[in-house]
């Protein structure tokens, strides 16, 4: 009688620990050894509004945009050598009476594994998201708290911590809320610090990556864009 064999193929057995930052869309493949990821995603921040001429309630105006929302997963399965999709959500335009524009989703394969853009400014309020924008001269809003103001309506945030779990991250502010300008002062520094600014200066863009809000000014100025999102990835490999 013939006996069948059956020939097991041992995995590779993972012992190096990565933590990789991914900051374009395009495609992503898992290493050798690697059959599960942790996934920590940052949507793109949302632009801020550059108010005209606040002789009108100017105490309301110059609105920050918010910070992309961020969210955390654990234990995703993956193959090696196999292609994933990445996105990652770009940062919306600052601008003008009528605020900014929404940041953009980032995603990890499919929407299933997704985090949404920050909210634009508008021209009564601060954008909602990560941390919410600031309104009337206020901060913007850092780890996922509201924005701050000293008259007016501001963005509301996520109210979770926007923090990223993984090491070499600890200190690193992902979704800070725009800061608000108002009359001739402002400066109110947000989470990476997004801005707004004083009269006839351009809003500060977030910085690209990090997910923050856009900083509102006023005086016929543009308010500044929100930054970019990211991804970043927790895995073990093979040698």
């Amino acid at each position: 009688n013939r006996r069948a064999i059956m020939v097991v193929e041992s995995r590779p057995i993972p012992t190096i620990e990565v933590v990789e930052e991914i900051t374009r869309s395009g495609q992503w493949t898992p290493p050798r050894g690697c059959y599960e990821v942790d996934v920590f995603l940052v949507g793109g921040g949302g632009g801020a509004q550059g108010y005209s001429d606040p002789i009108v309630n100017p105490q309301e105006m110059a609105n920050g945009g918010a910070g992309g929302y961020t969210k955390t997963f654990y234990g995703i399965q993956v193959n090696p050598g196999a292609s994933y999709r990445v996105r990652i959500g770009s940062g919306g335009r600052g601008g003008g009476d009528n605020g900014g524009s929404d940041g953009g989703s980032t995603y990890f394969i499919n929407t299933k594994y997704m985090a949404n853009g920050g909210g634009g400014a508008s021209l009564s309020r601060g954008g909602d998201g990560g941390s919410g924008g600031g309104t009337g001269g206020g901060n913007g809003g850092t780890n996922g708290s509201d924005g701050k103001s000293k008259k007016g309506q501001p963005g509301k945030g996520q109210g979770t911590t926007t923090r990223c779990p993984f090491k070499g991250y600890e200190n690193v502010n992902f979704a800070g809320g725009g800061g608000s300008a108002a009359g001739d002062q402002g400066y109110g520094y947000a989470g990476d610090n997004s801005a707004g600014h004083s009269r006839y200066q351009q809003g500060y863009s977030a910085t690209s990556n990090r997910g923050g809000g856009g900083g509102g000014t006023w005086g016929g100025r543009t308010g500044g864009s929100g930054g970019s999102g990211v991804i970043i990835l927790h895995y073990w490999k093979a040698e």
